[in-house]
């Protein structure tokens, strides 16, 4: 998460999906402020009855809340680094459809503000319907600047995807404004993002299910 209180030691936030707070399987995250020996030194909760998530949006039970966490660097220009959270059976618009918590952090680790991308939020459906089953969040990562607007952006997949055939998977890359809206967005799958020049992606092959980000390895703009 970077040093986000700022005592010289790099922080960690920690996914953990499957706990039970707002019901079972609702999940949560874990903000560890770390010692220089890998110990944690303090540590603040994020879930539905922890770290003022709860003022933006409910977590509840089957959500998987912190199946994915990625670090967004500071988005909002306080000071403090960001992150976003996969909830992949998050039921906004749709059963199990997904969504991404994103969430700006105060140095204590607790939310103090927070949106959502999802088929209700986010502005995501300007560009993409997500549809019920998907998986959207199950994995997530950031990609630096990949489109040279001065914002980190994102990448979130949906490993249930079945535009094409069958749980055939999809990945979508996210440009992101500073409150954390998608100003843009292209999907990576069967038909889109120009994938199928080059591989076909097939029935069960569930492409997004991870996510990682490579660097610069061909000299190109993208994680500059």
């Amino acid at each position: 998460m970077g040093d986000i209180d700022g005592d010289g030691v790099l922080d960690l936030a920690v996914g953990a999906h499957y706990d039970g707070d707002g019901g079972t399987q609702a999940g949560s995250v874990y903000v560890l402020f770390l010692e220089t020996s890998g110990s944690v030194k303090n540590a603040r909760k994020l879930s539905a009855f922890h770290g003022n998530i709860d003022a933006f949006y409910v977590v509840e039970t089957a959500d998987y809340f912190g199946v994915s966490v990625a670090v967004l660097g500071d988005l909002d220009g306080d000071g403090v680094g960001d992150t976003a959270v996969g909830a992949y059976y998050d039921d906004d618009g749709l059963g199990n459809i997904g969504a991404v918590y994103m969430l700006f952090h105060e140095t204590n680790g607790n939310v103090k503000d927070a949106n959502k991308i999802s088929a209700l939020h986010g502005n995501l459906n300007t560009f993409y319907a997500l549809e019920a089953g998907i998986r959207f969040g199950i994995s997530a990562t950031t990609l630096g600047d990949a489109d040279g607007g001065g914002v980190v952006d994102l990448a979130v997949g949906a490993d249930f995807d079945h535009y094409g055939g069958s749980y055939t998977g999809a990945v979508y890359v996210i440009f992101l404004e500073t409150n954390a809206n998608a100003k843009s967005a292209q999907k990576i799958s069967f038909v889109y993002g120009n994938l199928n020049a080059f591989y076909t992606i097939d029935t069960n092959d569930r492409l997004g299910r991870s996510l990682a980000v490579l660097g610069d390895i061909d000299g190109g703009r993208w994680c500059r």
